[in-house]
């Protein structure tokens, strides 16, 4: 979207950055610069551990959805091929797997698996791609500003912004593959550099890679570069009168996104209501959202030296999460006022001279603001507004329910538009100096986050730590081909992670996980079907059962050996040595006083089982616990708790703090 004028005059100062005695394209020299300044700030930031493909330590001590990715990428590695190439085996079994619905990076996932004979058997890619994405949200940040500006210096200069980015850094090593705002500035640079040196048919083709490029990053980048797709081919058709190339842009776009997403395996489960997974109108952004640093004490929190925490309407607006930080709002402070010195006549020939532009790009940055917003706009913790979309469009518009990221975007278009004005309005130097006095005070600002994750990940970190002993489940996996869980609800996330570590190099498969698109209609419809053939007395000798209550491990205490640990219980047809065994469970009447549990009838029993629900039952403790006691959490949320306790002779079971939920007893004979 520009002028010939503007074109010209960014066209002649480029020509003017050619370096003496060199043949370098001023493109190339920005784009470099940017890169090396990424990578520099990812070194900065986060050291080189990282980088050592060999070491996971730092991944499974993070546990949550960071552990989700790197363990649907060694699932990934561990599975046979299938067409399409994104499925994968053994995760949900018998069904398949897309790779795109666990979080992980499908672009890293398959060019990893392809080379995965010549890779350690221990391999993380997570370091590289975090280095991936500074390299890249620094180059093409970069040369989007050398494309409006005309300036290497300038654009080098601004692409520490970029390499800066909050959200970006947020995400990184929480939900990874969302730290790759290059795909959005990528869909900006197609459009500010479409130019007639470029041909209709290439530009065609380079927004049908682009979006098959973000299908293989992750999913939530077509939306938003669809509106940017969707303004652009708009403008082709009504401004430049070129319908075929605007229709035809549009078509290899949808052909590029469809394609990828058939080659990940996306349809493979499109039908399932996992796919619309709900939360839309909770997960949108807040209006003060370039303005509110956000720190929320969760797991993804924003951090700012300065400005303070503003409320939010709902505590899932974290995911729309997009502060600029201190020194890009002054910088758009001093825009504001450089556009208003140059005065009335000055800002009227630039309106004659950009108007349809401007018109266009703010139509773009209005609709990703507003699709960023879900079903309610929100100004700090009041609602302005209800938006009564249709239902047709809500059950689209639910398939992308982190609506909050759509902001992503208008954070782009505001700090490409800010930085843009400011080189515009100032001499080349006074711009300079005005951008690094406001380079200063971002890193300022944005230290302490910049500090917690130096931190975090510079340093190697201790030896992970597993929820389930590794010598348990050792014993228990002997002869073993598969996991079957039957749970009430999402088991802790480290049972997942740490049985899995376990069973995928024995080539065992497990029936459930934890992934964020799960199959939920086929998973449990499998568990009801092995259900009712263990209540009919089929049980599989190479199957491991795992539940969660004792109640459901009681029923079929007759056919299976059943031991107890990391907070569940085990089923096998066959004994395992080295383990403690259950031998019988018995239900009986226990009491609940504060901090105390009263067994009602002894009956010369030495173990008791407890089962814990409610608020905080993960965190019950048994005061003076014997080293033959354990109560872990069975569940993440924490509502769920399950142990042995070996009886003290008054039956009475003293509790570290009083607890209001629900307890039930079992008596138990262990071997």
């Amino acid at each position: 979207m520009e002028t010939s004028v503007a074109r010209n005059s960014i066209n002649e100062k480029m020509k003017a950055c050619n370096l003496k005695g060199l043949r370098i394209r001023p493109s190339i020299v920005s784009t470099l610069l940017g890169a090396i300044i990424g990578g520099l700030f990812f070194m900065g930031i986060y050291g080189v551990a990282v980088l050592d493909v060999t070491y996971d330590d730092w991944i499974r001590n993070a546990t949550g959805d960071f552990a989700q990715s790197y363990y649907g990428w060694k699932f990934y590695r561990a599975s046979a091929w299938h067409w399409p190439i994104g499925l994968m085996d053994g995760v949900a079994d018998p069904s398949l797997t897309p790779i795109m619905y666990i979080d992980s990076v499908p672009l890293f996932d398959v060019i990893f698996k392809v080379l995965s004979s010549a890779l350690p058997a221990t391999f993380q890619f997570f370091g590289i791609w975090g280095l991936c994405c500074f390299v890249l949200n620094g180059a093409v940040g970069a040369r989007i500003i050398l494309q409006l500006t005309g300036s290497v210096c300038f654009s080098a200069l601004s692409s520490v912004f970029f390499a800066l980015t909050t959200f970006s850094i947020q995400r990184l090593y929480t939900h990874t593959a969302l730290a790759a705002n290059w795909v959005i500035l990528l869909g900006i640079l197609l459009i500010v550099t479409n130019s007639e040196r470029r041909s209709p048919v290439k530009h065609v083709v380079l927004w049908g890679l682009l979006f098959f490029l973000a299908i293989s990053v992750n999913m939530y980048y077509v939306p938003i570069i669809g509106i940017l797709m969707l303004i652009e081919s708009i403008y082709i058709t009504a401004v430049k009168k070129t319908v075929w190339v605007g229709v035809l842009e549009f078509g290899a776009s949808l052909v590029g996104a469809i394609l990828a997403f058939y080659i990940y395996g996306g349809f493979y489960h499109i039908g399932s209501t996992s796919i619309n997974g709900g939360g839309l109108g909770h997960l949108g952004a807040n209006l003060n959202a370039l303005f509110n640093p956000l720190e929320t004490g969760l797991y993804l929190t924003g951090w700012s030296k300065f400005m303070k925490t503003k409320p939010v309407a709902e505590l899932g607006q974290y995911e729309g999460y997009s502060y600029l930080g201190l020194g890009l709002m002054l910088l758009l402070i001093i825009a504001i006022a450089g556009v208003l010195a140059k005065g009335g006549q000055w800002i009227k020939e630039q309106w004659n001279a950009l108007r349809v532009e401007i018109i266009y790009i703010c139509c773009a940055g209005v609709l990703l603001l507003v699709a960023s917003f879900g079903t309610d706009i929100t100004l700090n913790d009041r609602t302005l507004l209800h938006i009564p979309y249709p239902d047709f469009f809500l059950k689209i518009y639910g398939i992308f329910r982190s609506t909050g990221r759509f902001m992503w975007g208008v954070w782009d278009l505001v700090v490409i538009a800010t930085l843009v004005v400011v080189y515009r309005t100032f001499t080349s130097k006074v711009a300079a100096l005005l951008t690094v006095t406001c380079l200063l005070l971002q890193i300022s600002d944005l230290s302490p986050m910049l500090q917690n994750r130096t931190e975090l990940y510079k340093n190697r970190q201790q030896t992970y730590s597993a929820w389930i002993k590794t010598e348990d489940l050792d014993s228990m996996l002997e002869g073993k081909k598969h996991v079957m869980i039957f749970s009430d609800g999402q088991l802790k996330f480290q049972a997942y992670y740490d049985i899995a570590e376990e069973i995928i190099d024995r080539g065992i498969t497990i029936n459930d996980f934890y992934y964020s698109r799960r199959d939920t209609e086929a998973i449990e419809s499998y568990k009801k079907q092995k259900e009712t053939e263990m209540d009919s007395g089929a049980f599989e000798k190479e199957t491991l059962y795992v539940f969660d209550s004792y109640k459901k491990a009681m029923k079929y205490q007759a056919s299976l050996h059943l031991y107890y640990f990391g907070g569940l219980l085990w089923g096998s047809v066959s004994p395992m040595s080295g383990v403690r065994e259950v031998s019988s469970i018995t239900p009986t009447d226990v009491s609940l006083s504060k901090d105390q549990v009263t067994v009602k009838d002894l009956n010369s029993v030495e173990y008791l089982g407890m089962q814990f629900d409610g608020d905080n039952a993960g965190s019950v403790i048994v005061k003076s616990m014997s080293s033959e006691s354990e109560i872990q959490a069975s569940h993440d949320n924490g509502e769920r708790a399950l142990g042995i306790v070996k009886l003290p002779k008054d039956g009475s079971i003293e509790l570290e703090g009083e607890y209001s939920g629900k307890v039930e007893g079992y008596q138990m004979m262990v071997k």
